[in-house]
């Protein structure tokens, strides 16, 4: 739902293919999924060295719901994992 959220508000802004191929690339990116699943790779990558991670959230500057979700479930999980 928050992919085709982005894609929609891209589309009012950009022509189509770029708001396709903008969508794309984020669906594509390794922490897509929901917060559990998104916390449990995160967990394995930390189990292979990885020291710290930076998210980008395109949509932030107008929907900070993903924010909420990384600060409330993603980075909980790790803390207790």
């Amino acid at each position: 739902d928050k992919l085709a959220a982005y894609r929609a508000h891209l589309a009012k802004y950009v022509p189509a293919e770029v708001a396709e191929a903008q969508a794309e690339g984020v669906a594509n990116g390794p922490m897509v999924g929901t917060p559990g699943q998104i916390a449990e790779r995160l967990a394995q990558m930390s189990g292979l060295g990885l020291g710290y991670a930076i998210f980008y959230l395109p949509e932030v500057a107008y929907d900070r719901s993903g924010l909420a979700l990384l600060t409330k479930e993603v980075l909980p999980a790790l803390a207790s994992s």
